[in-house]
This record gives C-alpha cells, structure tokens and sequence, in this order.
C-alpha cells in the first residue's frame, strides 16, 4: 500500500453470520474507516486513560538518539485531526514503555506508574516511575543500574493490606549473558515519598507478564512470557516454604513476547492469548493455551496465525508485537472475541475473526485493514465516542503517525 493513501478514508467490509444474535438478519456487516492520522513523534505504545472528566490516549515516544517523552492526545477520535490536541506530559523517564493508572484504592487521581529502560545503547538505565499527568512531576522509586522494565502489576504480596508493585526486569549487555528475574516492590506507608523495599522472587522472566490465581490456593501466581529465555512460564509461591517456584508451560514458542488472560472459545474457562516476537514467518505466530484444571498438566496449544513475514529492515526486527481480544461492537459482546495483533515488524494490523461460535474450533479469518511502511506499536482498543462501537488506535513508529480505525454498521 503506497503511504499517501493511508492519508485518505478507506473501507473494509467484512461478513460474518452469527448464530443466536437478533439482528433481523442473518448477515451483519461491519466497516472499518479509516482517520486521517495524528502526527506525533516516534510512537510507541498507546495507553488509554481515563482521568474521571475525560479520555485520554496516552503515547509514549522513544528513539536510540533523541530525548524520550510521553504525550496526551485529547479527541484522538476525531474526524478531523485539527480536534485533536496533542500535549506533552513529560521527557523526564528514559525510554518510557507501559504506563499503567494506580488502583482507584490508592485515592492517588491522575498518577500512573511507567516501566522504562530498554536494551539500546545508552538507554539501558530504566525506572519503574510514579508519574502525575497533571503536573508532569516524576517519582522514581526503584534505583538499580543498568536494567530495564516494560510492566508494572499490583498485588498485595505480603498481606499487610497495602497494593505492592509486581514487575520483571532484564541487562542485556553488548557481550555476555542477559540477566533478568521477577521481583515486587512493598508499598511504603508513604506512597510517594517513601523507600520501595525491592524483594526478589526468581530468575528468568524479563519483559511481559501476567498475574492470576491459577492454581486456586488464594495466592496470585504468574505466568511469565521469557522473551529471553524462549518459554512461557508457570511462577508460584510454595505454600509451606513460601519460596518463589518456576515451572516450564512451553519452551517451544520461539522468543515469548506478550500474553493476556481471556475466554477466547466462549467455554466459560479463562485461555492465555500469547504472541511471540521472531524473524522467520513460519516461526512468528499468535498462540492460545488453554489452562487445565491442574496446572501440572500439559497445556493444550492452538496455533491462531502464523506466517507472519518481518518487512522492516534493521537490526533485531521480528514480528508480531502483542494482541489484544475485544468485541467490535456491543452487539458481539456475547460472541466470541476477535483479536487485533500490533504486526511490529510486519508493517501491518493484523485482525483475527472467529469463523464461528463453536467452543471447540480455534480457527480464524485473517485480514490486514492496514499496511503501513513502519514498525507498529503496541496499540490500543477504546471506545472513546460512546457510540457501542470500538476504535482501534495504532501507531506507525517510523513515520511518526497515528491512525484510528472506527468500526461502524
């Protein structure tokens, strides 16, 4: 696809029937346009937030040479780009990656953490940060040298009632072994001022992860996508000795990138949505587990989207990035979820639509609705016009862009 013609609407038409939805028909049609693009500066990952007046699309922005940001875009939604508004928040944080709220619990309005750093030369000394998206001000609350982050979760690990940060981090040196473990920080009795004691849990998982109560025991547990280590990973707490175990789930999925807990069958038991991240098409795909009634059990794998080819040039350029399940509309909120895929080095969004209601088929139509020539992001689902039907944000890294997709009958 030439790139001037991303500057132009385009329409996708997909039908699909669905059994058991009162539409009138047994055909539903569903389009996708696609906005006029926002220009912004080297986006990353794309968060929305929700400040209790308003959304938000939050973007961080980062490059090996050049000063880091995040930004706010106001009416990212918009028609016409001159309603939108693009504002810096800060430029404090080296190389900002997720940024999440702080739990309403917290009572801290407009803070979020951000979990920085990253394996480039000279930006390799990340933070997990407070940050206020009012004032822009920055709390840095972990200080160890050369090590990056990309998640923050909250859990109260210890039981003392107070939300602890879980989060992974990594050293990737130039020569010599990586080195990454899982670890949570205790909440201080001040949130903001006060020293965040760090407690290691266990080596191995290093960028993405996800926190649950899989084995039922009333502890949260962790599944961990290895991106280094090439495995998804099963981490637990012994409950006599309280010690941090790790388990192998599958160490066959090539470089683990990011994973979700969703239903994606409609079976009424939770699925892992997995992506891994690798150059080779046939070795590139979108995986689903399904998690068994003992986690000591084998998991089933299904194998969603593979073939995916890595069409930007450079150093370490790999495909997919993460995937995200969602519902296009209110009216396909009872059907089975579809799954939209940031290609990263593919230059492509990827969507994954069921083929149908039946809990027992994993299989999926795959289109493109768009092809750009850059790296896409993390993207991010909203509905941030209120009209039942989702928005689909992505940004084009290389070409400081970022497009919206509306989905409309």
């Amino acid at each position: 696809m030439q790139r001037q013609q991303l500057f132009w609407k385009m329409m996708v038409q997909t039908f699909f029937a669905i059994p058991g939805l009162t539409l009138g028909s047994h055909a539903f049609s569903l389009s996708l346009e696609i906005q006029k693009p926002t220009n912004i500066n080297k986006p990353g990952f794309l968060f929305a937030h929700e400040d209790g007046n308003e959304s938000v699309l939050l973007v961080t922005s980062f490059a090996p040479f050049s000063k880091d940001a995040i930004f706010e875009i106001k009416n990212q939604s918009a028609k016409n780009p001159a309603a939108r508004s693009v504002s810096l928040i800060t430029d404090a944080i080296m190389w900002p990656n997720e940024v999440k709220a702080l739990p309403s619990s917290l009572g801290a309005k407009n803070w979020v953490t951000v979990a920085g750093g990253f394996l480039v030369p000279g930006k390799g000394q990340g933070n997990i940060s407070l940050l206020n998206l009012e004032s822009g001000k920055v709390v840095k609350i972990t200080h160890t040298p050369n090590v990056f982050y990309h998640r923050v979760e909250w859990h109260d690990m210890n039981h003392d009632g107070r939300l602890d940060i879980v989060t992974a981090r990594a050293n990737k040196p130039v020569f010599g072994a990586t080195t990454s473990e899982m670890l949570w920080l205790e909440q201080p009795e001040s949130l903001f001022t006060g020293e965040w004691i760090e407690h290691s849990m266990i080596k191995g998982p290093d960028v993405f992860f996800r926190g649950s109560d899989l084995n039922h025991d009333g502890n949260v547990d962790f599944l961990a996508a290895e991106f280094f280590g090439k495995k998804l990973s099963f981490i637990h707490q012994d409950q006599n000795t309280k010690e941090w175990k790790k388990s192998i789930i599958d160490d066959t999925i090539g470089s683990a990138f990011d994973l979700s807990f969703v239903d994606l069958n409609l079976d009424g038991r939770t699925d892992v949505l997995l992506t891994n991240h690798e150059k080779d098409a046939a070795k590139a795909a979108v995986f689903a587990f399904e998690i068994p009634d003992n986690i000591e059990n084998k998991w089933k794998r299904h194998t969603l989207l593979t073939q995916i080819p890595t069409s930007q040039g450079g150093i370490g350029q790999a495909s997919p990035g993460e995937a995200i399940a969602f519902s296009p509309s209110k009216a396909l909120e009872s059907s089975k979820p579809w799954i939209a895929i940031a290609g990263d080095g593919s230059q492509k969004l990827w969507l994954l639509e069921p083929k149908n209601q039946d809990p027992s088929d994993w299989s999926y139509n795959a289109t493109t609705p768009l092809e750009t020539k850059s790296t896409i992001g993390r993207i991010e689902i909203t509905d941030f016009n209120h009209d039942g039907y989702k928005e689909i944000h992505v940004p084009a890294y290389d070409v400081n862009l970022i497009y919206t997709l509306e989905f409309h009958e």
